[in-house]
């Protein structure tokens, strides 16, 4: 890197802890809606035969209350000697006295009204017959006297000695029936509302107690991918189960492949740096163009080996050997290793972490992060390193800071590629915080640069948390 001032405050960062996730979609609602679109028809299907055999009964009963009225009236009806019509007694209801009451009475022949109830009137406008013109026998829906809707029960008798048949007629207000069954319908209404939330609670809390096995198999997830445990423990359903096997089977394979990458890692490492060193050596006999055309080509292949090797070190969050890591132990360990290291141009480094900070994940991959960024620091700064420690409630900031020239902003985004080299005449590949960009994506954390209250460069380091 390049040693100039900083101009103004900026930050870069690599890597991201969001997630791009669709819209939330809960099971339970989804669950919880297909009951409700299954159980409303049923509900509707259910209130609307109610509501009709209600209404049915209701009418029956009415027509059976009318027909004992129609009962009364033939009973009481006779013929004179003369031929007219006589009646012992009228139903006793006072509805019958009350003008167009609603409630009427009639007798008729086919021509002429015999005997009718007050409440009638004078039926002025319904011609011959009355009431009970057209009417046939049994119970039906006429109009009325005011055009109301009357509910009524005709019968055709053949009274002793008459000379011809008799009809006769009662009628009620339809609206008796009318109000009971809407009164009905608006119980109804509550009743089947309330059992209609009361299934769909119901569903939801079954739908909630089933999904409980998920809840815990997500709890195992979080601590696999914490390094809390290597595999997923506990007792689920026979639904869930096999899942738990297939996904235990998928982290040994994973830990499987990470282990032989490390040794494959290891081997290489031994298999190249001999040829490499050997190279490197013999090449500085060759001190034309050509030798260093070759000494540069060789630089190239040996950034290039280092920087792959780095990448199958990284354990990654779901290793065998995940765990959780004490950061104060790391740092005080590497804090000791470059002090050494730096120890001629007197870098102090200076170390505040908590005891209890701990990182879920590889030791390996902490130190590897936190050992190029603490190098990094030594190298520029003119005499001051210092590392702390944030811990939160879901993550880890590392800030590694130093007092040395930083990097202006515009340049910030090119010290985190690959090979990022701002100064050629520096120790080093340019690769440290590629790398440790890299590791950090693989625990869904991040690198940031900014500017340095010490005056330099600040390396800001977020890690999920214990």
């Amino acid at each position: 890197m390049t040693p100039l001032s900083p101009e103004h405050p900026a930050t870069v960062e690599s890597g991201t802890n969001a997630r791009v996730t669709s819209p939330a979609r809960s099971l339970t609602a989804r669950l919880t809606l297909i009951a409700a679109l299954g159980a409303l028809p049923i509900l509707l299907v259910a209130g609307g035969s109610l509501l009709w055999l209600f209404a049915d009964r209701i009418q029956k009963r009415f027509d059976t209350f009318l027909a004992a009225y129609q009962q009364q009236l033939i009973a009481a009806a006779e013929i004179a000697g003369d031929g007219s019509l006589h009646l012992a007694g009228e139903p006793a209801d006072p509805h019958f006295d009350l003008p167009f009451s609603g409630w009427y009475w009639q007798i008729s022949t086919d021509e002429r009204v015999l005997a009718q109830s007050t409440s009638a009137g004078p039926l002025q406008g319904s011609g011959p017959g009355g009431l009970t013109l057209g009417i046939p026998d049994g119970a039906s829906d006429l109009i009325g006297p005011g055009n109301a809707k009357l509910r009524a029960v005709s019968r055709a008798v053949r009274l002793p000695g008459a000379d011809a048949s008799l009809r006769v007629l009662v009628a009620g207000p339809h609206a008796e029936i009318d109000q009971e069954v809407y009164e009905f319908g608006i119980q109804l209404s509550l009743a089947l509302g309330a059992l209609g939330l009361a299934f769909l609670l119901a569903t939801a809390l079954q739908v909630r107690y089933g999904l409980l096995p998920l809840g815990a198999l997500r709890e195992a997830l979080q601590k696999v991918r914490k390094g809390a445990a290597p595999r997923l423990a506990g007792d689920y359903p026979i639904e869930v189960a096999p899942l738990v096997e297939e996904l235990n089977e998928v982290l040994a394979h994973n830990e499987a492949l990470i282990s032989r990458a490390r040794v494959q890692a290891g081997n290489l490492a031994h298999g190249l740096k001999s040829p490499l060193t050997v190279l490197r050596q013999e090449l500085t006999e060759i001190k034309d163009e050509r030798g260093d055309i070759l000494r540069d080509q060789v630089a190239i292949i040996g950034d290039q080996v280092e920087r792959v090797l780095a990448r199958i070190r990284a354990a990654g969050p779901l290793s065998a050997a995940a765990g959780r890591t004490g950061l104060n132990a790391v740092l005080q360990d590497l804090a000791f290793s470059l002090d050494i290291i730096h120890r001629e141009r007197g870098i102090t480094i200076q170390i505040d972490c908590p005891e209890d900070a701990r990182f879920p994940g590889d030791a390996a991959d902490l130190a590897e992060m936190l050992g190029n960024l603490m190098d990094n620091a030594c190298k520029w700064a003119r005499g001051r390193v210092r590392v702390s420690v944030d811990v939160g409630s879901s993550s880890l900031v590392v800030m590694i800071d130093d007092d040395g020239p930083g990097i202006p902003p515009a340049r910030r985004e090119a010290a985190l590629t690959r090979g990022g080299r701002l100064d050629e005449t520096a120790p080093g590949s340019g690769l440290g915080l590629d790398i440790v960009r890299e590791i950090a994506d693989l625990y869904r954390g991040s690198l940031r640069l900014e500017d340095s209250p010490l005056g330099g460069l600040r390396a800001r380091l977020e890690l999920p948390g214990d």
